[in-house]
Formats: structure tokens, C-alpha cells, sequence
């Protein structure tokens, strides 16, 4: 990503899935079922630089609850605010669908940078889990390093009245 750059934050269009999908699958070493989410009610959200997808977000309305479930950027565009403005996006559907809050989950594992973000826009943690996520794959998880996956999952909350 240049300074020049363009991010686009776009709705889901099906001719992303493949594009969003090698981007988790690069991430998570396995592939989310992006049309059952949507059939099951997700909203997604793109970054696209020109045409090229760089960025997925995606979460979904419980009741006045929005749960934002993944957040995802392409490992070049991390440390920009390609990521923000992904979450920022579902924030504003959040609201729009008079939802009363918003609720992140997060992967951490010692990355402390996301977490003081998260903060300085006034999330608040109210839960933090070691071993929340398991995988049971043969290659160990390319956030902790462990097999199975040991990683420490951080729920934040910010009300949204």
C-alpha cells in the first residue's frame, strides 16, 4: 500500500468470495463457509485497492446486540487503517440497525498494539479466554504457534446509544 492509496470500503459482492476466502485461508489455514454466513444472516464488508480486494470484515445482529466476528487484512496492509475502517464500516450498520452495542471478539496473544486501539475508541474488555480457539489441523496456528491452537481471545464491548 502506497501513501497514494485508495481504500474503497464496499458490501459484499459475490464476486469477492474467492478473494476473501484465500485471504482467511492464508490467515486461518482453513476456509469459512462465506455464502452459508451470508445465507446465515452475516453482513460483510471489502477493502478493495483499484479492484483488488485487500480486506474483509464481517459480523451480524443478535437481537440489539452486533457481533463483529472477523476482521481480516491482507498481511501488507496491517499497521494501516484498512482494518479501522472495515470495523468503523460495520459500526455504522451496527448503529443504523438500532443496535444498543457492539461486541469484538479478538485474538491477541501478546499483540498488544489492536487492544490499545480498541480502547482508545472506547471499547471496554469484558472477557479474556486462553485456549478460546482450538483448530485441529496438522500445521500448528500461524498466530501462536501452537498444535492444537492456543490462542488468548479478548471480548470487548462498546455501547453504541
Amino acid at each position: 500500500m502506497t501513501k497514494d492509496s485508495k481504500i474503497k470500503i464496499v458490501e459484499f459482492d459475490p464476486k469477492y468470495t474467492d478473494a476473501v476466502d484465500a485471504i482467511e485461508i492464508a490467515e486461518w489455514y482453513y476456509l469459512p463457509p462465506t455464502q452459508k454466513n451470508i445465507d446465515a444472516g452475516m453482513v460483510y464488508r471489502v477493502a478493495l485497492e483499484d479492484d483488488k480486494v485487500v480486506g474483509a470484515a464481517y459480523g451480524r445482529k443478535i437481537g440489539d446486540l452486533f457481533v463483529l466476528d472477523t476482521c481480516i487484512v491482507e498481511k501488507e496492509y496491517r499497521g494501516t487503517p484498512t482494518g479501522f475502517h472495515l470495523s468503523m464500516s460495520l459500526l455504522e450498520y451496527a448503529k443504523e440497525q438500532g443496535c444498543s452495542n457492539l461486541v469484538v471478539e479478538l485474538l491477541v496473544n501478546g499483540d498488544t498494539r489492536t487492544e490499545k486501539v480498541m480502547r482508545r475508541f472506547g471499547f471496554k474488555e469484558v472477557l479474556r479466554v486462553k485456549g478460546w480457539w482450538k483448530c485441529d489441523t496438522e500445521d500448528p496456528c500461524k498466530r501462536c504457534g501452537g498444535n492444537p491452537c492456543d490462542c488468548v481471545c479478548v471480548f470487548f464491548l462498546k455501547e453504541l446509544k
